[in-house]
Order: C-alpha cells, then structure tokens, then sequence
C-alpha cells in the first residue's frame, strides 16, 4: 500500500479547481511543495522557525506564504480556501517532544470551516502510535463524528488489520459559494522595514490584473485616514487596500503615521495631524 501522505495527495489531486491551499502544519515542506504545484496560492503554517526555513528548501515556488504562527490563528492570516492539510504528530527528524495539540487542531478546524469555500476539502493525517498521538486522534474524531451531514461529508481511511497505523479523515464541505472574499499578501516597504499587508479579492480571475508583491511607501499613490481603526491605501496600479489598524503593532503604526505627517507637510497640509490620528495612542 502507499504512504499515507501519499494516499492523501492523491484524494487532494482528484479534486478540480483548487485555487487556494492551506497547510496547516508545513514541517518539513512536502505537503507544501504538492500544494504549490496543484493549487494558485498556499498559505503554509508552522510554531517552528526551524522547520519553516527547512521546508523553504524544499518547496521553492514563489505562489507559497510562509507563516510563522500557531494555525489556530488561520483566520488572521487567510480570507478562504479551497484545499487544507493537516499532518499531525511531530516533526520528521526534529524535536518529537514539540507535537501538534488536539486542542488547537480543533481551534482551527472550527475557524477553517467558517472560512472554507463551499465546496471545499480538509484531509487530516492522524498517527495513533505513540500516546500523545492515540490521545489526539482520539479528541479530533469526537469532533469531526459531530459534525453537521448537512453540510459535511467526514469519512476515514485506515488499516483495519494494523493497530494504531497512520489513518486520514476527510472533510468535504457542501454547498456552493455566492461570493466568498479572500486575500492575497502584498509587503510595504517603510524605510528598511517590510510590513505584510492584504488585498482582499472575491472572484480569483481578478487576479490575473494584479501582480503587486512589494510597494514602496514613497510609491503609494495616497494615504488616506478613513476612521479611528482604519487607513487606505492606494497602490500604484490604482487598487485600494484598506489597513486595519488595530491588527498592526504600535510601532508599525507610529512609522506610517509618521510618514504622512512628512508627506501631507510636504504637500502643504499643516493642520494638526496628531488629534486627527490619536497618535498619542500608539
């Protein structure tokens, strides 16, 4: 029989028109590099800087966006998606006392099928073999047994003959999208510091207009203060992005106000532009 994750690529590669990739859990990269060859853009979790500098060896492709976080915190970092992957246990080779927790898979699962197109796939890769494993794949099919057959199909897949081998579970998710937003990263460039911003996109094909990767603020067409929370930008190609301030760090938000305080002197514009942003605030 093949490996596991052979067998879960393959379920991932029967399915058409998977535009967007989450991998949940990238280790050493080779989820994420069959994600990047399948799918338009993948969005690739890690808590291990180590394993994240391993996999950019092995997944090289430039459409992967590499996040140095916990994937319970996936809906701050990914508007929707079409495929996910979680590949539980530890790292292959590294630490095997750092382990995915049950706790924050299903954390992420209940934020990622709130996000997920419809219709959508999640393939999880549960290892029941060691007790951290047996405890965890146990946690994680309570949930997914629960789970509504309204809008999900949840199956397995496992070696009824081989105790406590490697099993997948499958999530389809039903149903069929109106207009469901999601994001594609872009960077700033404030003076020597790269700031990761989002351009928020309903339907894919308008991609095919949009090739920004990086901006220079000095490029930007304008800045403009929209309310107490937020701030727009407009980009050389004319786009607009709208910034969410409270999401930013104090220090990030203290160099962009800064910028157009020079600017709008600059251009003329000497009212106090301190009241007007809060700056006393950050």
């Amino acid at each position: 029989m093949k490996k596991i994750v052979e067998v879960a690529h393959k379920f991932i590669a029967e399915h058409q028109d998977l535009d967007i990739a989450v991998d949940f859990t990238c280790g050493n990269g080779y989820d994420t590099k069959f994600l990047s060859e399948c799918c338009h853009q993948v969005y690739a979790f890690d808590i291990q800087e180590g394993a994240i500098a391993k996999a950019k060896t092995i997944a090289q492709r430039s459409n992967i966006e590499w996040i140095l976080d916990d994937h319970a915190n996936v809906d701050q970092h990914v508007g929707a998606f079409d495929v996910g992957v979680f590949n539980l246990g530890y790292l292959p080779g590294g630490d095997e006392s750092i382990t995915t927790n049950a706790d924050s898979v299903i954390t992420a699962l209940d934020k990622a099928l709130q996000i997920a197109h419809k219709p959508a796939l999640i393939i999880i890769v549960l290892y029941p073999g060691f007790e951290h494993g047996k405890k965890e794949a146990k946690a994680i099919e309570a949930y997914v047994e629960k789970l509504d057959s309204k809008h999900y199909d949840v199956s397995i897949l496992k070696l009824l003959n081989r105790k406590d081998a490697p099993y997948i579970i499958s999530i389809d998710v039903k149903g069929e999208d109106e207009a469901v937003p999601f994001t594609i990263p872009f960077h700033l460039i404030i003076g020597d510091t790269r700031y990761s911003l989002s351009k928020t996109f309903v339907e894919f094909n308008k991609l095919d207009s949009y090739d920004v990767q990086k901006v220079m603020y000095k490029d930007l067409l304008s800045v403009t203060y929209v309310d107490q929370k937020r701030l727009s930008f407009t980009l050389p190609s004319n786009d607009t992005v709208t910034l969410d301030t409270s999401m930013v760090k104090k220090e990030v938000l203290k160099d962009i106000y800064m910028c157009m305080y020079l600017v709008r002197k600059r251009n003329g514009i000497n009212e106090e532009l301190q009241s007007e942003i809060q700056l006393e605030n950050c």
